[in-house]
């Protein structure tokens, strides 16, 4: 297990080192799911929230990764975000 964490100590340090490059978000997205792999919700989420909040290109997987985890904020956001979807999909008369 001590090898897994320090891995991801490693992918958070490229992350750090390469902010600015086009991978950054794909990285950190990883990061995610491999504490979500081990059952580390609260270090999932955080690498997901910093998804939504550092880059823009993966927002709705960071948001749809965290419903799943059961974060009660963007599970609702979720939600509101389908009923409008739809509601803007009719036909309109």
């Amino acid at each position: 297990m001590d090898y897994v964490k320090g891995f991801i100590g490693f992918l958070v340090g490229i992350v750090v080192l390469f902010y600015l490059s086009a991978y950054a978000d794909d990285l950190q997205f990883e990061i995610g799911q491999i504490h979500e792999e081990l059952y580390n919700e609260p270090m999932a989420i955080r690498a997901y929230e910093n998804v939504i909040y550092e880059y823009g290109n993966k927002i709705q997987a960071a948001k749809e990764r965290l419903a799943a985890l059961g974060v009660r904020k963007y599970k609702k956001e979720l939600e509101l975000e389908k009923k409008l979807n739809k509601y803007l999909k009719r036909p309109t008369k």
